[in-house]
């Protein structure tokens, strides 16, 4: 593995040849004091797309001073590093440290290593301090503790804590160039051990970060400004609030303690010095977390749910472009997992009420693309709200929004690509910000799913628009297209690309649906003048020639609320073979019947089928083939 650059050997001459070489062959270098540390690099700069950061970093040694710098995003820095100069965490020598990593939204391997000597680099013995046994997975954590050497210099000691993707064993070093990943440096500040305590000890202060919980959740106690040294235990304590009855926590025994709360509960830590013979104990102040019954937290925030309607869906992005670039208050020990927050309310609030702060989705005080990690893994969660997928009929003189099948072929095993495009010469989109749709494949499923490339247009380019897309199954993808400087767009024409690869063996009849669409302009009102139209085309196999006895089919009524029928005319008595499928694959409902020629009606299952689009399937068991569209409402 290639090693940039790595400061080695006693020479004086050597090492003084070589600093005065840096600026000229190593411009990857960076300094502390009189030293010169190796800037680590990777080949993809870390982003939403990739997913491979480092998610947050926690260090906690005597207590005098912690490093707390917690869900954190990519960093978009060069080369996806960030020396934190200015956070520092006090540990003893020969004492232990704790330590916690949030990994990204993608399983990650780590390591860390410390500068005991404090001569540049991180290639001495005992300096690689940890390896993770095998990645951490997507949005998780991992903690531990780290003992620090008797030998280790005073004063302080640069820590580095590197990630590197799909990565086991963790092989990489603390200068290598990697493929994906993050690197965060970070000071410890090596101290003398303090004499044994004396006497009474002061507890010091409790904190418990979050303090407001929405149906429970996990809180970190900590404690500072406590007598540390020889001689000195500490145990939490926790009671319900206002009941007075303290239970010690069991395995609570260090100033920094994780916990899982439910009720709204106080905590305070007893602090014993027992050296003397009398142990002389000390009480810290109470700490209150406070829980809301999880469906009465107005003030909380769900990750992803940018504009609180209950569901983590392509509509979310949508409200983080209308806020792009927005600050406000950051949550309290933020986290893109799936529960409510607390979060204090912005400035501002989208047209329709909304707090700014929901497209904060990573909670950490800024509106920007990064919040769209946590849509992307917490896509799909709903509190209940449901789609409504009907598209209105189509309206004379309003703009259409479509996938053009013009001069396209559908031939099996090739992959085409159909421009997606919003409006004509004669009618044109105007005063559009943003689209969110689902594109359904209706007529055969590709080995996988489409994906879209949204090519500069009239819309917009990269560098004002962002775009999200989520596969919901190899024939359906939900998607997001919008500007992010709050202003409107008009225009006609391509807006994206979608890209099939066409299976071998597919043949029949295809529709290219678009459904769910939301449209707003820039101060976030719902756009509704606009027509969706779906195209229907047919697979070209040039050798695949059925004549099928099915001469009409309908669903009616289409969308179906309380009753649906397929209505069939037969040109001779035929076996029809019926599947209903959701936009997942999943077959929902079958029939077999044998039908005579003519007309003829079949009720479908329309009381026991949920709420959505679905695709009826129709055969007639000679290698025809149909699939007609139904918006169950």
């Amino acid at each position: 593995m290639k090693k940039w650059f790595t400061l080695q050997g006693s020479s004086a001459l050597y090492k003084s040849l070589l600093i005065l070489l840096i600026g000229l062959v190593a411009p990857k270098m960076e300094s502390q004091a009189q030293f010169i540390y190796c800037t680590p690099t990777y080949s993809t700069a870390c982003s939403v797309g990739n997913g491979d950061y480092i998610n947050g970093v926690v260090v906690y040694g005597n207590g005098a001073t912690s490093i707390y710098n917690w869900i954190t995003g990519c960093s978009g820095n060069p080369d996806n590093y960030t020396y934190y100069n200015t956070m520092s965490a006090d540990v003893t020598l020969g004492g232990s440290f704790f330590w916690a990593v949030a990994n990204g939204p993608e399983q990650q391997t780590y390591k860390m290593w410390a500068d005991w000597n404090q001569d540049g680099d991180f290639s001495d013995p005992g300096e690689d301090i940890y390896t993770s046994p095998s990645p951490i997975p997507a949005n998780d954590s991992a903690t531990g503790t780290i003992l620090v050497p008797t030998n280790a210099a005073l004063g302080t000691t640069r820590l580095r804590v590197r990630s590197s993707w799909n990565a086991s064993p963790a092989t990489f070093d603390p200068c290598s160039a990697e493929f994906y990943g993050e690197t965060e440096d970070y000071n410890l500040n090596v101290v003398a051990p303090t004499a044994g305590c004396n006497g009474t000890p002061t507890a010091g202060t409790a904190t418990a970060t979050p303090n407001m919980l929405c149906g429970g959740g996990i809180s970190v106690l900590s404690l500072t400004g406590y007598t540390a040294g020889a001689g000195i235990t500490i145990q939490w304590e926790s009671t319900p609030s206002g009941a007075g009855t303290w239970t010690p926590i069991a395995g609570a025994t260090d100033p920094f303690y994780t916990t899982y709360v439910y009720t709204t509960s106080e905590f305070h830590a007893i602090v014993t010095c027992t050296n003397g013979g009398t142990a002389l104990t000390d009480l810290s102040n109470s700490a209150t977390v406070t829980v809301t019954p999880a469906g009465t937290c107005q003030d909380s925030v769900w990750p992803g749910d940018a504009n609180y309607d209950y569901v983590v869906d392509n509509i979310d992005p949508l409200f983080v472009a209308l806020g792009n670039g927005t600050q406000g208050f950051p949550r309290v020990a933020p986290s893109i997992s799936w529960y409510a927050q607390y979060c204090a309310n912005w400035s501002q609030s989208f047209i329709l009420g909304t707090n700014y702060k929901n497209a904060d989705c990573d909670g950490n005080g800024m509106i920007d693309t990064m919040d769209m990690a946590a849509i992307s893994a917490n896509y799909s969660l709903t509190h209940t709200k449901t789609h409504n997928y009907a598209n209105a009929a189509k309206t004379s003189g309003l703009p259409d929004l479509y996938l053009d099948m013009t001069g396209i072929s559908l031939v099996p095993g090739t992959t085409v690509n159909i421009p997606l495009k919003f409006g004509t010469s004669g009618s044109q989109a105007g005063n559009v910000y943003g689209i969110a749709a689902s594109v359904n494949l209706i007529g055969f499923t590709p080995a996988s799913a489409p994906t879209l490339s949204w090519p500069a247009g009239w819309m917009g380019s990269s560098s004002n628009t962002l775009h999200f897309s989520k596969a919901i199954s190899n024939s359906s993808v939900d998607w997001t297209y919008a500007r992010k400087d709050q202003t409107n767009a008009s225009g006609f024409g391509t807006i994206g690309m979608l890209s099939v690869a066409v299976p071998s063996g597919a043949f029949g009849q295809v529709i290219l649906s678009l459904d769910n669409v939301t449209m707003i302009d820039a101060a976030g009102n719902p756009i509704t003048a606009y027509n969706v139209i779906d195209d229907t085309s047919s697979i070209v196999t040039g050798v695949h020639t059925v004549v099928t006895p099915v001469t009409y089919a309908s669903i009616v009524p289409n969308p179906s609320t309380d009753k649906a029928s397929l209505d069939l005319i037969l040109s001779k008595a035929a076996s029809v073979e019926m599947k209903v499928m959701d936009v997942t694959g999943r077959t929902v409902w079958t029939s077999h019947q044998q039908l005579s020629s003519g007309e003829q009606s079949i009720i479908l299952p329309w009381q026991d089928i949920a709420k959505g689009l679905y695709m009826l399937h129709l055969s007639t068991g000679n290698g025809d083939g149909q699939v007609i569209k139904w918006i169950k409402q």
